[in-house]
Formats: structure tokens, C-alpha cells, sequence
């Protein structure tokens, strides 16, 4: 037993001088790292000031275009009230203008097709239509340029040209205009 006992006594004081030495290498590590730590920390709480003022900054802007988005959207309704036909009164006007420009261009027209799709969160109707016109090539340039003239607001979408055995120019059109829901 007194040889076990003295074996282990060793294991203990060597175990004990083991944690002693990682206790000095610790504190040394902490005393040598604390050194610098002042002017690091203050590096770092200077970064951090500077991001949240960066932030903060930002977080305003946010704030005061969130606050404004309103009297935007009342300024987009009143604009769009405006400028775009009345759903009550649009079909019948748009017919009479195209007939008009049609007209007035040269060219004879078989009719107009109608579809329609609301515009969500606006007060407003997306109107597709598709015509068919004919008549000679300068008809033809004369009537995109009075749509583009147009008191009305219209959207080329699609111009197809095809001749007729007589030598006429056919044109189908496809256009976009829009309704308000006022009236």
C-alpha cells in the first residue's frame, strides 16, 4: 500500500502543478489581452455608434416615406380620376373616338372587341381591345398616329399588317385603355 499511496501522492502533485501552470498561462493570456482591450472596445463602441446612427438614419427615412404614402395614394386617385374614362361612360366614348379616328384616317373598321380586368387596390379597370382597319398604307400610319394623339389614353399592344387580294392594307390592332369607377 505504501507504494500505491506514494504513486498516487505523485499523480495529485503533478495534476495540481498541471492546473497551477494552466492558471499562470491563463492569467498571463488575459493580463496581455487586457492590454489592449481599452482601445479595442472603444474602436468597437465607436464602429457601433456609427452603425446605428447609419441606421437610425435610415429607419427616419423609412418612417417619413411610410408617413407620406397616403397623400401619395389620394394624389395617384385623384390623378387617375383625371385622366382615365369613366367606367359608366368609357365603352361608349372609346367606340365613338376609334370610329372617328378611323374615319377620319381613311380606313373602314369591322368592329371592336371588348375585355376588361380590374386593377386591384386602384379604382381602375384595365380594357383590352382588338379592331380590324383597312384601307391603303397611308391610312394606316395616319390612324396609329391620331391614337397616339388621342385625347383618350390607348396602349398599342400589337399591330399585325396583312394585304387583301385587292392590294388594301388590313390591319388588326390590340390596344389597352383604362377605366375609373367614378361616374
Amino acid at each position: 500500500m505504501g507504494a500505491l499511496s506514494q504513486r498516487w501522492k505523485r499523480i495529485i502533485r503533478r495534476g495540481i502543478a498541471g492546473v497551477l501552470l494552466l492558471n499562470v498561462a491563463l492569467v498571463l493570456f488575459l493580463w496581455r489581452g487586457g492590454a489592449a482591450a481599452p482601445e479595442i472596445q472603444r474602436a468597437e463602441l465607436d464602429r457601433l455608434k456609427d452603425t446605428h446612427a447609419f441606421l437610425s438614419a435610415d429607419v427616419g427615412r423609412a418612417q417619413r416615406i411610410s408617413d407620406s404614402l397616403p397623400a401619395i395614394s389620394r394624389g395617384a386617385d385623384q390623378f387617375l380620376a383625371g385622366q382615365f374614362l369613366p367606367l359608366s361612360t368609357g365603352y361608349s366614348q372609346v367606340v365613338e373616338d376609334l370610329g372617328k379616328l378611323a374615319g377620319k384616317a381613311g380606313l373602314s373598321s369591322s368592329g371592336i372587341a371588348f375585355r376588361q380586368r380590374e386593377v386591384r387596390g386602384r379604382n381602375l379597370y384595365e380594357v383590352e381591345l382588338a379592331t380590324t382597319v383597312e384601307g391603303d398604307y397611308a391610312s394606316t400610319v395616319k390612324f396609329v398616329n391620331s391614337l397616339e394623339r388621342s385625347d383618350n389614353f390607348y396602349l398599342i399592344d400589337e399591330l399585325t399588317l396583312t394585304t387583301t387580294p385587292q392590294g388594301a392594307i388590313k390591319m388588326y390592332v390590340r390596344l389597352k385603355t383604362y377605366f375609373g369607377m367614378q361616374g
